[in-house]
């Protein structure tokens, strides 16, 4: 759905623009700006990208008879490209959301996001029933389109790698979380491999005791 209307979008503004109309191409994305603050909408972070995506995938788990939480904690301007920040957040959330479905009773997906000191945290946990394994350190599912599922899971280290992030993935018995963590606004020192580790391990190892990071300290 986001898809044909991103397309539908480009295209009437490309016409408008060839038609060298500025003034109509700015209202026309005023509109579309104003039509995304709806006010049935779960999120608004002043990121059109990103409440976008994130309300279409609140409301298409809870149409599915998902249980949801959230905690969204991020500016409304920070320094990812909408392509890249789009593609980590569309394909993880899509696939909690396929391995919520297979579950036949315990549904629930927990999405928690927040930028402090220039990285932007990233978590999500979904109740789960399928076997998971590693090879090579490779993320392997009992999913039948392997290799469409594995483009997913690469597309988002792609994303996540071009920034100098990390993300890695924990689960128990019931609950399987995906850390995502790209570093944004690097300084022209740069951030070692190392410090990004540690710190990955302090978020992961944080919120494993408490999911509520709104006063995490780096």
């Amino acid at each position: 759905m986001i898809q044909h209307d991103i397309k539908g979008h480009v295209f009437a503004l490309r016409k408008i623009l060839e038609n060298n109309d500025v003034q109509e191409a700015l209202n026309y994305l005023k509109r579309i700006d104003d039509s995304s603050k709806n006010k049935d909408d779960f999120v608004n972070t002043g990121n059109t990208v990103i409440s976008s995506i994130l309300n279409y995938f609140i409301k298409n788990a809870l149409s599915k008879g998902i249980s949801v939480d959230y905690s969204i904690k991020i500016p409304e301007e920070i320094s990812i490209e909408p392509f890249d920040i789009s593609r980590i957040l569309i394909n993880v959330l899509q696939n909690s959301i396929e391995a919520i479905e297979k579950c036949a009773n315990d549904k629930y997906l927990d999405i928690k996001m927040k930028y402090d000191k220039n990285i932007l945290y990233i978590m999500v946990k979904n109740t789960y029933n399928s076997t998971i394994t590693e090879i090579d350190g490779n993320l392997l599912t009992t999913k039948k389109d392997k290799r469409n599922h594995g483009i997913g899971i690469q597309s988002i280290k792609n994303s996540v790698d071009k920034y100098d992030g990390a993300m890695e993935y924990t689960c128990d018995d019931k609950y399987f979380k995906t850390y995502i963590m790209p570093l944004l606004k690097i300084g022209k020192a740069g951030v070692g491999l190392g410090k990004v580790q540690r710190i990955l391990s302090f978020f992961v190892d944080f919120t494993k005791k408490s999911l509520n990071f709104g006063n995490i300290t780096l």
